[in-house]
Protein backbone atom coordinates (compact mmCIF):
# COMPACT_ATOMS: atom_id res chain seq x y z
CA UNK A 1 0.00 0.00 0.00
CA UNK A 2 0.96 3.51 -1.29
CA UNK A 3 -0.34 6.18 0.87
CA UNK A 4 0.36 10.30 0.41
CA UNK A 5 -1.23 12.45 2.74
CA UNK A 6 -0.16 15.73 1.82
CA UNK A 7 0.50 17.47 -1.48
CA UNK A 8 3.18 18.86 -3.50
CA UNK A 9 3.63 22.62 -2.29
CA UNK A 10 1.66 21.82 0.76
CA UNK A 11 3.28 23.81 4.18
CA UNK A 12 3.85 20.83 6.28
CA UNK A 13 4.18 22.25 9.82
CA UNK A 14 7.09 21.01 12.43
CA UNK A 15 6.40 18.41 14.48
CA UNK A 16 6.66 19.56 17.79
CA UNK A 17 5.68 17.36 21.19
CA UNK A 18 1.83 16.65 20.66
CA UNK A 19 1.03 18.09 16.99
CA UNK A 20 -0.84 15.84 14.63
CA UNK A 21 2.52 16.44 12.51
CA UNK A 22 4.69 14.51 14.57
CA UNK A 23 2.08 11.47 13.91
CA UNK A 24 1.53 12.25 10.29
CA UNK A 25 2.95 9.92 7.30
CA UNK A 26 3.70 12.01 4.00
CA UNK A 27 4.38 8.23 2.32
CA UNK A 28 3.70 5.13 3.55
CA UNK A 29 5.10 1.81 1.50
CA UNK A 30 4.11 -1.81 1.45
CA UNK A 31 6.12 -5.03 -0.13
CA UNK A 32 3.63 -6.74 -2.22
CA UNK A 33 5.93 -9.83 -2.43
CA UNK A 34 5.16 -10.96 0.83
CA UNK A 35 1.40 -10.01 1.53
CA UNK A 36 -0.47 -9.80 5.22
CA UNK A 37 -4.02 -9.99 5.30
CA UNK A 38 -6.20 -9.36 8.35
CA UNK A 39 -9.82 -10.88 8.56
CA UNK A 40 -12.30 -11.64 10.83
CA UNK A 41 -13.41 -15.89 11.37
CA UNK A 42 -16.73 -17.01 12.73
CA UNK A 43 -17.57 -17.79 15.93
CA UNK A 44 -17.85 -22.09 15.82
CA UNK A 45 -14.27 -21.44 14.34
CA UNK A 46 -11.89 -21.99 17.57
CA UNK A 47 -8.24 -22.75 17.04
CA UNK A 48 -7.54 -26.19 17.39
CA UNK A 49 -3.78 -25.71 16.94
CA UNK A 50 -1.35 -22.79 17.74
CA UNK A 51 0.31 -20.14 14.38
CA UNK A 52 1.34 -21.18 12.14
CA UNK A 53 -1.68 -22.76 10.35
CA UNK A 54 -1.58 -23.49 6.38
CA UNK A 55 -4.31 -22.27 4.60
CA UNK A 56 -4.84 -24.53 1.15
CA UNK A 57 -6.91 -22.61 -0.45
CA UNK A 58 -7.54 -18.71 -0.91
CA UNK A 59 -9.78 -17.87 -3.42
CA UNK A 60 -9.39 -13.72 -4.38
CA UNK A 61 -12.74 -11.90 -5.84
CA UNK A 62 -11.19 -10.61 -8.12
CA UNK A 63 -8.85 -14.01 -9.81
CA UNK A 64 -11.87 -16.02 -10.77
CA UNK A 65 -10.34 -19.57 -11.08
CA UNK A 66 -7.06 -19.15 -8.90
CA UNK A 67 -6.75 -19.74 -5.65
CA UNK A 68 -3.21 -19.11 -3.21
CA UNK A 69 -1.97 -21.23 -0.22
CA UNK A 70 -0.79 -18.83 2.75
CA UNK A 71 -0.39 -18.82 6.58
CA UNK A 72 -2.26 -18.04 9.63
CA UNK A 73 0.32 -16.47 11.47
CA UNK A 74 -1.49 -14.86 14.72
CA UNK A 75 -5.11 -14.69 16.35
CA UNK A 76 -6.67 -12.66 18.61
CA UNK A 77 -8.32 -15.21 20.89
CA UNK A 78 -10.99 -12.54 21.06
CA UNK A 79 -14.20 -12.53 20.05
CA UNK A 80 -15.51 -8.79 19.01
CA UNK A 81 -19.06 -8.72 20.63
CA UNK A 82 -20.19 -7.03 18.26
CA UNK A 83 -19.93 -9.81 15.36
CA UNK A 84 -19.31 -12.43 17.51
CA UNK A 85 -15.82 -13.25 15.10
CA UNK A 86 -11.73 -13.55 16.00
CA UNK A 87 -9.66 -11.26 14.30
CA UNK A 88 -6.72 -13.51 12.62
CA UNK A 89 -3.84 -12.12 10.44
CA UNK A 90 -2.72 -14.32 7.57
CA UNK A 91 0.22 -14.36 5.13
CA UNK A 92 0.09 -14.89 1.52
CA UNK A 93 3.29 -15.46 -0.84
CA UNK A 94 2.67 -12.66 -3.99
CA UNK A 95 5.58 -12.57 -5.90
CA UNK A 96 3.63 -11.27 -9.09
CA UNK A 97 2.29 -8.73 -7.25
CA UNK A 98 -1.55 -9.91 -8.02
CA UNK A 99 -2.95 -9.23 -4.86
CA UNK A 100 -3.41 -5.66 -4.02
CA UNK A 101 -5.19 -3.38 -1.02
CA UNK A 102 -8.60 -3.73 -0.77
CA UNK A 103 -9.23 -7.19 -2.45
CA UNK A 104 -11.57 -9.38 -1.26
CA UNK A 105 -10.99 -13.35 -0.53
CA UNK A 106 -12.61 -16.10 0.36
CA UNK A 107 -10.22 -18.27 2.94
CA UNK A 108 -10.58 -22.04 3.28
CA UNK A 109 -8.76 -23.71 6.93
CA UNK A 110 -8.36 -27.05 7.12
CA UNK A 111 -8.52 -26.94 10.49
CA UNK A 112 -8.97 -31.43 11.79
CA UNK A 113 -9.53 -34.02 10.09
CA UNK A 114 -10.46 -37.38 11.48
CA UNK A 115 -10.99 -40.77 9.42
CA UNK A 116 -12.87 -42.99 11.90
CA UNK A 117 -14.54 -40.71 14.11
CA UNK A 118 -17.59 -42.28 15.88
CA UNK A 119 -20.24 -40.34 15.15
CA UNK A 120 -23.72 -40.67 16.76
CA UNK A 121 -27.04 -38.36 16.12
CA UNK A 122 -27.35 -35.69 18.58
CA UNK A 123 -30.50 -37.14 19.73
CA UNK A 124 -28.63 -39.79 20.63
CA UNK A 125 -26.68 -37.57 23.85
CA UNK A 126 -28.34 -36.96 27.07
CA UNK A 127 -27.02 -34.00 28.28
CA UNK A 128 -27.08 -34.01 32.32
CA UNK A 129 -25.64 -31.70 35.44
CA UNK A 130 -23.57 -35.56 36.08
CA UNK A 131 -22.33 -35.89 32.76
CA UNK A 132 -22.66 -36.86 29.22
CA UNK A 133 -24.20 -40.25 28.17
CA UNK A 134 -25.73 -42.33 25.47
CA UNK A 135 -28.41 -45.16 25.59
CA UNK A 136 -27.30 -48.85 24.37
CA UNK A 137 -29.63 -51.59 23.93
CA UNK A 138 -28.79 -54.51 25.34
CA UNK A 139 -30.86 -57.80 25.60
CA UNK A 140 -33.54 -55.83 24.78
CA UNK A 141 -33.34 -53.35 27.80
CA UNK A 142 -31.74 -49.83 27.77
CA UNK A 143 -28.05 -49.17 29.44
CA UNK A 144 -26.98 -45.66 30.36
CA UNK A 145 -23.69 -45.60 29.53
CA UNK A 146 -21.39 -42.40 30.32
CA UNK A 147 -19.65 -40.68 27.12
CA UNK A 148 -16.87 -38.69 26.07
CA UNK A 149 -17.45 -36.24 23.75
CA UNK A 150 -15.81 -34.37 21.00
CA UNK A 151 -16.70 -32.73 17.90
CA UNK A 152 -20.62 -31.36 17.88
CA UNK A 153 -21.87 -30.09 14.49
CA UNK A 154 -25.39 -29.86 15.54
CA UNK A 155 -26.51 -32.64 13.88
CA UNK A 156 -23.88 -35.45 14.67
CA UNK A 157 -21.35 -35.86 17.87
CA UNK A 158 -18.34 -37.56 18.00
CA UNK A 159 -17.86 -39.75 20.84
CA UNK A 160 -14.36 -40.32 21.73
CA UNK A 161 -15.17 -42.70 24.36
CA UNK A 162 -17.39 -45.20 26.25
CA UNK A 163 -19.21 -46.88 23.48
CA UNK A 164 -17.93 -48.15 20.46
CA UNK A 165 -18.85 -49.00 16.94
CA UNK A 166 -20.73 -52.51 17.54
CA UNK A 167 -22.85 -50.67 20.12
CA UNK A 168 -26.60 -50.18 18.87
CA UNK A 169 -27.57 -46.63 20.33
CA UNK A 170 -31.01 -45.40 21.01
CA UNK A 171 -32.07 -42.27 19.65
CA UNK A 172 -33.63 -40.67 22.66
CA UNK A 173 -34.95 -37.74 21.04
CA UNK A 174 -37.30 -36.13 24.03
CA UNK A 175 -38.65 -38.76 25.24
CA UNK A 176 -37.82 -39.97 28.64
CA UNK A 177 -35.72 -43.23 29.38
CA UNK A 178 -34.14 -44.78 31.92
CA UNK A 179 -31.41 -47.17 33.20
CA UNK A 180 -32.83 -51.03 32.63
CA UNK A 181 -36.30 -49.71 30.71
CA UNK A 182 -37.51 -52.56 28.42
CA UNK A 183 -37.13 -51.25 24.78
CA UNK A 184 -37.91 -52.86 20.96
CA UNK A 185 -34.98 -52.81 18.99
CA UNK A 186 -35.73 -51.50 15.37
CA UNK A 187 -33.28 -50.36 13.32
CA UNK A 188 -32.85 -46.72 11.86
CA UNK A 189 -32.55 -46.65 8.26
Amino acid sequence: MTRRLVDPGAFIPAATSGSAAQTAAIVTLADFQQSPRAGRGPLNWKPHSSPPINLPGVAVEGLTGRTFEGKITRFSYALDDASKTMLAEIELPNPKAELRPGMYARVTIGIQRKEDALLVPLEAVVVERAGTSVFTASDNKARKVPVKTGFNDGSNVEILSGVDANQPIILVGKRTLTDGQAVSVIERR
